[in-house]
């Protein structure tokens, strides 16, 4: 693959297509496809070290305080994990590239169970402790970077599973409910005795999209939960 080719497959790539790529080029006609594909700077050749390093670092530095802007924009301020303003953006990608590649991926819709009750009980500074621990497990439980959860409002999370079927996110979900459980956190207004989640899973294939696929995991969600909770279902 030469670079502009390269640098196409990488930015079609959600979780590196935010890298910033330099191109470097013995020829001016390049120019303008370099930036048209998505790169952030070329350097032209014959070139030396320093320039090399110098720009390099240069993109790094900003890259890093977007990162950070990124970070206040899209991270939810309780728990640390993604918000609800980092799924919208982030579903389609995932979405626009799974049609692309003719590839499947998975949501699974948590939902901390009588998290009500919960409050009512314990007192609210407890709820927040007992979401913090929450979203820290789901995240732990998550083996592969690109795998993320977000704090979809209250006490609901959402997983997006890239390039994931519906078997692989079963595997996944299970661990979830399996490790989340296996914290013993106190909830005397649980049928269970301590705190569970509930799940429900949808993935792309037979569905049209995001939208779909999204009230399809909620909708799943809904079953569980009238099945008696601390369940998955798909």
């Amino acid at each position: 693959m030469g670079g502009i080719e390269t640098c196409k497959y990488l930015k079609s790539l959600p979780e590196i297509s935010n890298v910033p790529i330099i191109f470097i080029t013995s020829s001016h006609e390049n120019e303008d496809t370099c930036w048209d594909v998505g790169g952030v700077d070329f350097i032209q050749k014959p070139f030396t070290k320093k320039t090399v390093f110098n720009r390099v670092k240069t993109h790094l530095t900003i890259k890093l305080q977007r990162d950070k802007l990124t970070n206040l924009v899209f991270l939810d301020s309780l728990t640390g994990v993604f918000n609800r303003r980092y799924f919208d953006t982030h579903i389609e990608k995932v979405d626009l590239n799974a049609k692309r590649m003719n590839e499947d991926y998975a949501l699974i819709f948590i939902d901390i169970d009588f998290f009500k009750q919960f409050n009512d009980i314990y007192g609210h500074l407890e709820g927040d402790k007992a979401l913090k621990i929450v979203a820290q497990t789901i995240q732990k439980t998550l083996k592969r970077p690109r795998d993320v959860v977000i704090r979809f409002g209250g006490e609901e999370f959402v997983i997006v599973l890239p390039s994931t079927d519906l078997k692989g996110s079963i595997l996944v979900t299970e661990d979830v409910i399996k490790n989340i459980s296996a914290l013993n956190i106190p909830h005397r207004g649980s049928n269970f005795k301590h705190l569970t989640v509930s799940a429900g899973i949808a993935t792309l294939r037979g569905l049209k999209g995001e939208t779909e696929i999204l009230k399809v995991a909620d909708d799943k969600l809904y079953i569980s939960k009238q099945l008696g909770r601390n369940r998955l279902s798909y």
